[in-house]
């Protein structure tokens, strides 16, 4: 090996290390600021923290397949380090390894990176930050969290800042105030944004969920449920005009039960605080989404009964849109933000829970293997997630006469105007 310090400071132009050699020690080449060519033997396994850290002069380097672990802020502060791609072997990309590499726009993963740790792409400005506010934080949107965890969104060159609404209003509103570049909600959110007028409306540009990702959690268990069973109880519903309310009512009206009339539906919970509610004594049953659900049933405070999702059948619950001015403005931004979101697809539709569960677990730390791999399999068992990303008319049609039956549809909405399939028809092959 290369010892701890050995060149760290120095002068040093270039260097070519010798076979034989195995590992390169922390802080080996630190603050080398003149070093721009670096040539790193096939023999090589592990490259020690801060290895190359504040090397200002380093463009490229190409890390051999041999290798198979690099520290934590190997390349922290290379400003002028433009490319980077990973041998197979390596499986984590450590705290701060590019943190500060200003000039970092070309980022090549591979399938076996499965951890990407804090600030390892933090202050990499000439990657595209995006604000992405999302309705939920469930893993409902694995698919999601998959682009995020394997670093898709790194490979086509952005970086996400991940911003939760709780609730599809709050998201459109950040949405059209431009605090958030993407909106990811139920797309009714954006008739009603047309429907009011607005010049500068939001065009969904990619789905990602075919099916309901909420559950019906009653207080007692019901091993033999039936929808007849909430007849004149209270449920704890969502936002009057929001999908998971208006997806309820189509439910209920398809087993013949009124709405308005056979049940009591509370829906002025906030969305974040139904299962709180729920908790603490209010109503009969619940409307949530996991890991929430699956939480209730641990704490021996609610049983899951129904899929909202199974109930209801196939239908476009949550989709991503931008401004008009945005798109227009920034279609490269939307196509490679399509990209990674169908490979985030392309992972779950072609691995097991387990997988999936181990590569989001980050997203959910509040949250056991075990339990992530089980929801993972619940929505997996329902075919929950698209194949690909194209927001299809007839989709569309149903998600407009669900609306309609819910009274909130009040003109037309065309689907033209509304949904651009432009990037998810461009998404590139493999």
């Amino acid at each position: 090996s290369i010892g701890y310090n050995a060149f760290a400071e120095s002068g040093l132009l270039a260097i070519e290390i010798p076979d034989k050699l195995t590992k390169i020690e922390s802080d080996t080449f630190n603050a080398c600021s003149k070093l721009t060519d670096v040539k790193l033997p096939k023999t090589m396994v592990s490259i020690a923290n801060y290895a190359f850290a504040s090397c200002t002069s380093l463009e490229e380097i190409l890390i051999p397949e041999s290798v198979t672990s690099i520290g934590a802020d190997i390349f922290n502060s290379c400003s002028a380090l433009k490319k980077i791609s990973f041998p197979k072997g390596v499986t984590t990309i450590p705290n701060g390894a590019f943190y500060n590499c200003e000039l970092l726009t070309d980022v090549q993963l591979h399938n076996n990176i499965t951890k990407i740790q804090d600030s390892a792409f933090k202050k990499c400005i000439s990657l595209k930050t995006i604000t992405l506010n999302e309705v939920a934080h469930s893993i409902f949107y694995a698919p999601q969290y998959v682009a995020i965890e394997s670093g898709y969104f790194e490979e086509e060159g952005l970086s996400i800042n991940l911003v939760t609404g709780f609730g599809a209003d709050k998201v459109m509103t950040s949405l059209v105030s431009g605090d958030a570049d993407i909106g990811f909600m139920g797309s009714e959110s954006s008739i009603y944004v047309y429907e009011g007028g607005s010049k500068d409306y939001a065009v969904n540009f990619a789905q990602l969920t075919q099916r309901a990702g909420n559950f019906l959690v009653s207080r007692e268990e019901m091993k033999d449920f039936s929808w007849d069973d909430i007849r004149y109880c209270t449920i704890i519903g969502g936002r009057q005009g929001g999908m998971p309310q208006m997806l309820l009512e189509y439910i209920l009206k398809k087993n013949g039960i009124n709405p308005e009339k056979d049940l009591t539906i509370i829906k002025n919970v906030d969305f974040g605080s139904t299962a709180a509610a729920f908790a603490s004594g209010l109503a009969d049953f619940t409307v949530e989404f996991e890991p929430t659900a699956t939480t209730l049933e641990q704490e021996g405070k609610g049983y899951v009964v129904a899929s909202l999702g199974v109930e209801s059948g196939y239908v476009p619950y949550t989709a991503y849109c931008a401004k008009v001015s945005y798109i227009e403005k920034h279609p490269e931004i939307i196509q490679a933000f399509t990209n990674a979101i169908q490979k985030g697809l392309d992972y779950v539709n072609s691995h097991s829970s387990e997988e999936i569960a181990r590569i989001i677990s980050p997203q959910f730390p509040e949250n056991d293997i075990e339990t992530i791999t089980t929801i993972v399999e619940r929505y997996k068992s329902q075919d929950t997630w698209k194949e690909d990303t194209v927001f299809t008319e007839e989709a569309y049609k149903l998600l407009k006469d669900i609306l309609k039956s819910s009274g909130e549809l009040k003109g037309d909405a065309p689907y033209e105007k509304l949904v651009n399939t432009t990037f998810s028809k461009n998404v590139p092959n493999g």
